[in-house]
């Protein structure tokens, strides 16, 4: 390197030529040159990169082009990584990282490679920080066997517990292809050919077909299949382009969903005995980390396969006696004198729930943890170390949480111990549940509010719960035998006494109200239930009887017939009918007033469809939307809505609906409300309706001849023309203003509708595209005599800025805006007329009735402040007012 770099042409990198470098970097490039460590320089403007002989592995294909090149440019793939660590180090801070995974292109395709080293900043002769020196180590090697290391361990793991061939093959597949990240991997012998391969089982990610079956191996390619019986592994990164397949044989993988594969050849003998492969259905670069890990797994599992492989034949050779033990009705398993479970039958299998290859083998302590110093264990250990027989029931717990009781007989023989055992739990979680029953029961009959009581199939009582013992103030022993009539009303006690034995003989069951006393002395009424509890068989074993305090309930039942009498009374003096639609069972309920108003009797079913066929055409689809959006989980579940009944040429009446939708977890469960006539009404505001239009009209007419009175008066020279469209156009201002108030029946007027018929002769785009008036405010209705002022006084605004204002030249705007403040103690409006983009403005020498009028009309109030300005950009006026 150092020979490069004096040979190297300088002249077109930030550093120059090496003869003008300041001494402190040709320092730090001798030492650099010299070292044995990988090392790398980037000094100056654009960190020029520098390094030695011992980083040019690290470097790679870049070499020697990366010499004098900025950093950026030598490494652009990794820029996004290194630059904030160049950034630290040029910030005077010296960085130090471990094992960072950095992605390079090596060999021409992409590669990760892991590096351990450190970021220094170097400084020049002043002392100010020029570079970076980086003293690097590849540890990628490192890094990747300790993966393996780990990968090994997880695949032992994986493997450990199985003892049949094929379920450890499958194991060991899924386990690789997870790893790798394939959609297909698995084993497949071959035969003693070496030109078939069948593959019993196979792992995928679901999205490529299997492959389970017998295939002729050169199908694949015969190329590849020569590479495999000599040994050697296949990579295929893309079918389509490798050029050991021909066309078919490409062909074929791909519809295999193979198009990328791994294969790894197992000898045995000498020979071909099976294959591991690894399959994507995407073109995939396989590395050197992916190959050993499919070799470690196909060497490891083939061991583990031939292991099971031998267990299995030893198996076969006790098949015999296996059938003996099999046969058994209970697990049976064999210990020898070191605890090792040396067999167990399929039911003690069965019962235990692992595979063989989890017990069979290893010591009664390794298979149950814990059991060791548990009861079981010493007892195992007393009928080796005595040679006597040992049982008992335990519970064992599994490692997954399962729990199970077991029976266990072992018995010693020589230097075995041979155990029998079952599985009880059934029958201890049945002893279990009955006393826990028989506890809650008691438990529950004791709290519950009733008083309880259980009698023989005779009649006898011979047990009563602590709620009756609490509200009669006896004792058991009071109430022994037939001593519960004691707490009955002597007047009516034969009463019960008959229709209680009339149940004992016929096997009915007994419902009754009667008095009974509390300790109080006091009679109050319960509803008594008696049942009787029968046998499989059908016969009488017991009478369970609860006695339920009813006062209360007697009392709020008479208070609901007074207030359904009173809600009646109210609903039917105001006309209201009433409607329940539950959404859940779609069943619609409605009074006889709602019925009226439809025409239906009451036989006639409610339907959703029945409702909206009664609506007048026009107003269904409203009434629906109405409807759909009150079911809307979002909102608040209110309805409200005015519609027609009838046909569109016939009658019609006017309804007004209100409802409520009930929720119950974000679902609408029911539609509650309420329906009145309001045809009167209607009539009423149509009438009224029709006399504010008429006294508009009046006042319009009254408006016009004021104007023509006007107009006659101005005739002539008696005044100019411009005074007499001034007046005009107030008038006409009224007369808008006029109309808006009738539309709102003189009550209120919105303050944008005033806004907007005022400034609509106003309104329109400039040359340029732009709007002249900009409106912006929340929605206000102001009192009736309020609108005319704002009418007035904006008729004002609006007429001098289109003759002097910013609305007299293309580009003016006028930006009208109000907002709502609430204060102590009232609530004000504040308004503002802003010009801009109009003639330079000055304020008049003298102000005219125009201006007058604003600041008369508006300012009236003493509460109200009226600001009316003329500055140089343009005339603003603003307005603060009480709103009441």
């Amino acid at each position: 390197m150092g020979a490069l770099m004096r040979a190297h042409d300088w002249r077109a990198s930030a550093l120059g030529p090496p003869d003008t470098w300041p001494q402190s970097l040709k320092s730090v490039v001798a030492m650099m040159t010299h070292s044995a460590f990988p090392m790398f320089i980037a000094w100056g403007e654009g960190l020029p990169y520098l390094y030695n002989d011992a980083c040019i592995p690290i470097v790679g294909d870049r070499h020697p082009g990366a010499l004098g090149r900025p950093f950026r440019d030598v490494w652009p793939d990794v820029w996004g990584d290194l630059e904030p660590l160049l950034s630290r180090a040029l910030a005077g801070e010296t960085v130090l990282l471990d094992s960072l995974p950095l992605t390079l292109e090596r060999d021409g395709r992409p590669a990760v490679a892991t590096f351990t080293f450190s970021y220094s900043p170097l400084h020049d002769e002043a002392g100010v920080i020029r570079g970076v020196l980086s003293v690097a180590i590849e540890t990628t090697d490192s890094v990747r066997a300790a993966r393996l290391a780990d990968f090994r361990s997880d695949l032992a793991a994986c493997t450990r517990d199985l003892g049949d061939p094929v379920e450890v093959m499958a194991a060991a597949a899924g386990f690789l292809g997870r790893r790798l990240g394939v959609s297909r991997c698995g084993y497949g012998e071959m035969d003693e050919t070496g030109d078939f391969t069948t593959i019993e089982r196979e792992w995928t990610d679901g999205a490529l077909p299997r492959l389970v079956g017998r295939w002729r191996l050169d199908d694949f390619g015969p190329a590849v299949g020569a590479d495999l019986r000599a040994g050697r592994t296949v990579r295929i990164t893309d079918a389509l382009a490798d050029d050991r397949l021909d066309k078919e044989a490409a062909s074929a993988r791909i519809a295999l969903g193979a198009r990328a594969t791994l294969n790894l050849p197992l000898f045995r003998e000498g020979r071909l005995a099976a294959l591991l492969y690894a399959n994507q259905g995407t073109a995939r670069h396989w590395t050197d980390e992916d190959e050993a890990f499919v070799r470690e797994v196909a060497e490891r599992t083939w061991s583990e396969v031939e292991r099971a492989r031998s267990a299995a034949t030893l198996r076969e050779s006790d098949a015999r006696l296996r059938q003996v033990v099999e046969g058994m009705g209970e697990g049976f398993c064999v210990l020898d004198a070191d605890f090792r479970v040396i067999e167990m039958n399929a039911e003690g299998m069965r019962l235990d729930g692992r595979s063989p290859a989890g017990i069979i083998g290893r010591s009664h302590w390794e298979a149950f943890p814990g059991s060791e110093d548990a009861e079981v264990g010493e007892l195992y250990k007393k009928a080796m170390r005595e040679g006597v027989p040992v049982a008992l029931e335990h519970e064992w717990t599994y490692e997954d949480g399962r729990r199970a009781w077991y029976e266990m007989r072992a018995y010693p023989s020589a230097d075995r111990l041979a155990i029998f055992f079952r599985d009880v739990t059934d029958r201890k979680r049945s002893e279990e549940a009955l006393r826990i029953r028989g506890e809650e029961f008691q438990t529950l009959a004791d709290n519950i509010p009733a008083l309880c009581w259980m009698a023989y199939a005779d009649g006898h009582i011979f047990w009563y719960n602590r709620r009756w013992y609490d509200y009669t103030g006896t004792s058991a022993e009071d109430q022994a035998g037939w001593g519960w009539e004691s707490v009955h009303d002597p007047e009516i006690l034969p009463g019960v006494v008959a229709r209680w034995r009339r149940s004992l003989e016929t096997g009915d069951p007994f419902e009754m109200t009667f008095p009974l006393k509390g300790a109080d002395g006091v009679f109050r009424p319960f509803l008594t239930r008696i049942n009787p509890i029968r046998d499989d068989a059908g016969e009488i074993v017991r009478w369970f009887g609860a006695n339920t305090d009813v006062t209360e309930l007697r009392a709020a039942e008479l208070a609901l017939r007074e207030s359904e009498e009173r809600l009646q009374q109210a609903k039917d003096a105001a006309g209201f009918g009433i409607y329940d639609f539950d959404l859940a069972t779609g069943v619609i309920a409605w009074d006889p007033i709602v019925r009226g108003l439809w025409g239906v009797d009451a036989d006639t079913p409610i339907t959703f469809g029945l409702f909206i066929r009664g609506l007048h055409p026009d107003d269904r689809e409203t009434t629906r939307a109405l409807i759909e959006r009150a079911l809307d989980p979002a909102g608040d579940g209110d309805y409200r809505a005015q519609y027609r009944l009838g046909s569109a040429d016939g009658p019609v009446r006017w309804v007004e609906a209100v409802g409520k939708i009930l929720f119950d977890g974000g679902r609408p469960m029911r539609f509650v409300g309420t329906v009145k006539d309001i045809s009167e009404r209607k009539k009423a505001e149509e009438h009224r309706e029709l006399l504010a239009n008429e006294l508009n009209h009046r006042v319009k007419n009254t408006l016009a001849m004021v104007q023509s009175l006007a107009g006659q008066t101005f005739r002539g020279d008696k005044t100019d023309a411009s005074a007499r469209q001034s007046f005009a156009s107030r008038l006409q201002a009224l007369a808008k203003a006029h109309d808006v108030l009738t539309r709102e029946n003189w009550d209120r007027a919105s303050l944008t509708d005033i806004v907007n018929e005022t400034l609509a002769p106003h309104r329109g785009l400039s040359d340029s595209g732009m709007a002249r008036i900009s409106v912006l405010g929340p929605a206000v209705r102001l009192p009736a005599w309020m609108a005319l002022n704002f009418s007035l006084a904006l008729h004002e605004l609006a007429t001098n800025a289109a003759k002097y204002g910013s609305l007299s030249v293309d580009g003016g705007t006028v930006s009208i805006a109000w907002e709502v403040v609430e204060t102590d103690p009232d609530r004000r409006l504040r308004f503002s007329w802003t010009e801009r983009g109009g003639p330079s403005v000055r304020p008049p020498e003298r102000f005219g009735f125009g201006t007058r009028l604003i600041e008369r009309v508006l300012g009236a109030d003493d509460a109200t402040q009226v600001d009316l300005a003329f500055d140089p950009e343009g005339v603003t006026c603003r307005i603060d007012t009480p709103l009441p």
